[in-house]
């Protein structure tokens, strides 16, 4: 969450890439490949698997919030 935007965002973990990949997911939009294909240039998809992974994990309280300053929310953001 950044501050004082109270900006949400998550980060979630790559399933197909090993270590510490993550995918940025902000709303409704993910920086993942399957997002831009599917979801934008094609439109045979209204999510990829991370926008719907940050969802369900908020609706459960499966996620944690942290509270950072906007600066650095989006300084996480571009380096997605």
């Amino acid at each position: 969450m950044g501050a004082p935007s109270r900006r949400a965002a998550a980060a979630v973990a790559s399933a197909s890439s090993a270590g510490a990949a993550r995918h940025a997911v902000l709303g409704s939009h993910c920086d993942c490949e399957s997002f831009y294909y599917d979801v934008i240039a094609r439109g045979e998809a209204g999510a990829c698997k991370h926008v719907l992974a940050a969802r369900v994990a908020r609706a459960v309280g499966g996620d944690s919030v942290e509270t950072v300053p906007d600066e650095v929310l989006a300084r996480l953001l571009i380096a997605g």
